[in-house]
């Protein structure tokens, strides 16, 4: 049977507050709350990346096709997914895909994926991510977050869930809707949307389930859903003598709606409040729905949800996030850093997956890579190692003068784990408290835009404690 042997969340640390944004907006304050923001080196394809390290695939060696399920991704006309694929050390997925067009991508994505591993008994990777603009000031601006969530599938018996049945129903409406072009989210009157789309299409799609898969609807213990607000969620589970799972309420109140990827988180968030043996019914909603039901087999090694929901680094002001999210306007043309696509070509394994080379001849580990050992001046007899996840500070220094939407641009040499030491950029940390010694995770970026197209390398993140 189909099943979820891992899973990964990656959410950005940075939090703006709702008070900050009615502050700025200078309206009366509606409610509590805050959402989660992507950096100025985040986007979608690197929230994906980051949730796939969680999900542990540092370690993995045979992954066999990736998919990734997003409506920001960021290029219109090239592979997200062929570029995550590189990112991963130990295996190389030779079938990738790209699900977009619709906020229930990630459940699309995965029931494809279903049919291809029950097909060619494959190992995938599926991740999904979105970093949505609403318009500035808005209430709607309130309501959407950013974030990522991952699963490694495969046909085993080592389990955390399994699907069980699964089935969908399809749906023209004008709910909400971006053009190319479009920086910010559109959207038609809310009682039309929410009533001609989202309620009918939920309570017609679980009717549908209930008729085809002849499950009594007493023994489902919990619903997922990716309803558009936690209202109208907790209204909708009262109807079948059920309560969200707090951890699935926190995702409302303190990350936001994260797009493609919300309907995958708010499954973990019911999945790791349930006990082994209950069923939990995943309803993903976007342009029709999909109904997936899984049984929980097994407790997850690491709970992610509350971890990543619990890692914080708050926004001074509303204009800090408008400098994050580029959305100050100036007439100062941006610095390009001198780029090529094909060194880029040439050096991605080193750069994407940050794999060590060890001499064979001597074994001495180094990094950056070369052609000739160090030690020993061997030449071209490399083997590639994973480098770890973490490290400690050896040194550090802070830029002020660079052109960073923070102020300060801060970089770090630190001893990693596996015994390479990396000189790297530090992003989410407070900058006032770097210290030689402290513990950094590194986390996928982007690193600038040049040549016409993005960037991406690696950079360290302080853990705090």
């Amino acid at each position: 049977m189909v099943g979820i042997s891992k899973y990964g969340v990656y959410l950005p640390v940075k939090r703006l507050k709702a008070e900050e944004m009615d502050r700025a907006a200078g309206g009366p304050g509606r409610g509590k709350g805050e959402k989660a923001v992507a950096s100025f080196d985040e986007d979608s394809l690197t929230l994906g990346v980051n949730a796939l390290y969680e999900a542990g695939v540092l370690n993995e060696t045979s992954v066999d096709a990736l998919f990734f399920a997003s409506t920001t991704a960021p290029y219109l006309e090239k592979s997200s997914a062929a570029l995550m694929a590189e990112t991963l050390p130990l295996t190389s997925p030779q079938f990738t895909v790209d699900f977009s067009g619709t906020l229930r991508a990630a459940s699309n994505a995965l029931i494809l994926g279903m049919h291809h591993i029950q097909a060619n008994g494959a190992r995938m990777a599926l991740a999904a991510a979105d970093t949505r603009l609403a318009d500035v000031y808005s209430a709607d601006e309130r309501a959407v977050g950013d974030g990522a969530a991952a699963l490694l599938l495969d046909s085993g018996t080592d389990h955390v869930a399994e699907l069980t049945f699964a089935t969908s129903t399809s749906q023209e409406i004008l709910d909400v809707w971006r053009k190319p072009g479009d920086r910010f989210l559109k959207m038609t009157e809310p009682h039309f949307r929410l009533k001609f789309g989202f309620n009918n299409v939920i309570t017609s799609l679980f009717r549908q389930f209930l008729k085809t898969s002849g499950v009594n609807p007493g023994t489902i213990h919990h619903i997922a859903v990716n309803a558009p607000n936690a209202k109208l969620l907790i209204g909708l589970l009262k109807q079948v003598n059920l309560e969200p799972a707090p951890l699935t309420l926190r995702l409302y109140q303190e990350i936001g709606h994260t797009g493609a990827s919300f309907g995958l988180l708010n499954f973990l968030a019911e999945l790791e409040s349930a006990k082994v043996g209950e069923t939990i019914l995943w309803l993903d909603y976007g342009d029709g729905a999909n109904a997936l039901l899984f049984q929980k087999t097994g407790e997850a090694e690491t709970p992610q949800i509350e971890r990543a929901i619990g890692q914080k680094l708050y926004l001074k002001s509303y204009e800090d996030y408008l400098r994050l999210r580029n959305l100050v306007v100036s007439e100062t043309p941006p610095m390009e850093p001198f780029t090529s696509a094909v060194m880029n070509f040439r050096e991605k394994r080193q750069n994407y997956a940050l794999v060590a080379q060890k001499c064979k001849t001597c074994g001495e580990v180094t990094y950056p890579h070369n052609r000739i050992c160090r030690k020993c001046n061997a030449k071209d007899n490399f083997e590639y190692l994973p480098i770890s996840l973490e490290g400690k500070i050896f040194t550090f220094t802070k830029e002020y003068l660079y052109p960073s939407p923070e102020g300060v641009a801060v970089t770090a040499s630190a001893d990693m784990d596996s015994g390479v030491r990396l000189f790297l950029q530090v992003t989410d940390s407070d900058y006032d408290k770097i210290e030689v010694g402290q513990r950094v995770r590194r986390t996928f970026r982007k690193l600038h835009d040049a040549g016409g197209f993005h960037n991406y390398f690696w950079k360290f993140r302080v853990i705090e404690g």
